[in-house]
């Protein structure tokens, strides 16, 4: 039996305080605290050691870090109270998962618990599961009724949709930065500490700026001893000003960076534009009088190889549609940063491989690509339709969706990507 869910949520549940405790308390529950713990404890010791990939892990696992909290206080004094954005976005999140337990078949429950599990274990962590509840809650917003037909073990594709007695099919899929990424981040961010720590230590306040570059064969190198010997050229490039050191195939270069020390806080926009115009895996650091921008890349990875990664990902969820009705691909990148322009770089990349996967795939008349932005805020959101979609009566039933648009310079309409999230629960019916 197909099980739909309709809209409205109900936004006056939010202000219950016992119906928020529960679903706190359920969610802990699904798989029980020590589970939770241990992933809080694990996050907990990587943000401390890699002070530098800090706001990254918090941004990345914020759910992971806040529920514990919350759930030991709500423990202690018997009271759920919320401080911050931060906190309301993770308890709404924990009454998503409540309510959609509460309203699964066995099969279903079943999945949604294992879902969990393998979240509070993976790099991506709930990147996955809250992509498909987002999805979940933007298509009812939209009025349409909605039915979880792969966790309910019905379909291999996330959701059966109706809307105006149009059938039609969404797969959810997530991305993290480092898709295809022959630089690994845990790598990275331990590399990238090792050369901050060692460089203030052994200069104090950093009064320039300084850009390290390490180029590598395949991966970097990730032994202790390794990491101390390209710390040791980095800090010997650093004594003499700028220069070139090599460790085995490994390149490293310290050049002088004029901007970090005339603006140091800039070093971490001007980072992530690196990450994508080099396809590199790179760090900021800044203190008041200085900055260091760390780039890091493999020789055997180029914007083509990843380019295809991400083509065999959009190609996967082509593929879980049964073809017989309208296919939608609902496409989450972890996030990015706040800059517009960048976003815009992946929506273009995005939207020529629809044009390279979407002439065989009629069916597939869209993918929906969301950029969630921080906790708590709607992000941004780029409609790209598929030029070789059937043509039909869903095509401007889905026009629908194009709402909420914000007046940014894209040929395409920018939309906020969780918008509602914040104020509507799923309401089960059928």
């Amino acid at each position: 039996m197909v099980r739909y869910y309709t809209g409205p949520f109900l936004e006056e549940s939010l202000a219950d305080p016992l119906v928020m405790e529960r679903a706190l308390r359920k969610t802990i529950s699904l798989v029980g605290w020590k589970v939770w713990d241990k992933r809080y404890q694990d996050l907990d010791r990587q943000r401390r050691k890699f002070s530098i990939s800090r706001r990254q892990i918090e941004e990345l696992y914020h759910l992971e870090l806040t529920l514990p909290v919350l759930y030991k206080h709500l423990m202690l004094t018997g009271k759920l109270k919320i401080n911050s954005p931060i906190e309301g976005d993770t308890v709404i999140f924990s009454g998503f998962i409540a309510r959609l337990h509460d309203s699964l078949g066995g099969e279903g429950k079943r999945r949604l618990e294992g879902t969990i599990k393998n979240a509070l274990s993976s790099n991506d962590g709930f990147g996955p599961l809250r992509c498909e509840l987002t999805a979940l809650n933007a298509f009812l917003a939209e009025g349409c009724q909605v039915a979880a037909v792969d966790l309910e073990g019905l379909e291999n594709f996330d959701y059966l949709c109706s809307l105006d007695g149009c059938e039609f099919e969404v797969e959810c899929k997530f991305v993290t930065s480092d898709l295809g990424a022959k630089i690994q981040r845990t790598e990275a961010s331990s590399l990238a500490q090792s050369i901050v720590d060692r460089t203030m230590k052994t200069f104090g306040n950093l009064e320039r700026g300084v850009i390290v570059t390490i180029v590598t064969e395949n991966r970097l190198p990730s032994g202790r001893s390794e990491i101390d010997t390209i710390v040791g050229h980095v800090l010997s490039c650093l004594e003499e000003g700028s220069g070139t050191a090599h460790y085995g195939a490994t390149k490293i270069t310290v050049e002088d960076w004029p901007s970090g020390k005339e603006d140091p806080a800039s070093v971490h926009k001007e980072a992530t534009l690196k990450s994508l115009v080099d396809d590199a895996y790179t760090a900021g650091w800044h203190c008041p009088t200085g900055a260091i921008m760390l780039i890091f890349k493999s020789e055997s990875q180029t914007g083509y190889y990843q380019a295809m990664k991400m083509r065999r990902k959009l190609v996967d969820a082509a593929e879980q549609f049964s073809g017989s009705r309208p296919g939608i691909i609902f496409l989450e990148f972890e996030n990015i940063g706040p800059h517009l322009e960048f976003k815009k770089l992946y929506a273009s990349l995005i939207e020529d491989l629809l044009r390279d996967i979407g002439g065989k795939r009629k069916y597939l008349d869209r993918i929906i690509l969301g950029f969630p932005g921080l906790p708590f805020s709607g992000g941004e959101s780029f409609d790209l339709v598929n030029p070789a979609r059937d043509s039909g009566p869903q095509a401007e039933l889905f026009n629908r969706f194009r709402i909420m648009t914000k007046p940014v310079p894209w040929e395409n309409p920018v939309m906020e990507w969780r918008r509602g999230w914040r104020s509507q629960w799923p309401n089960p019916s059928g």
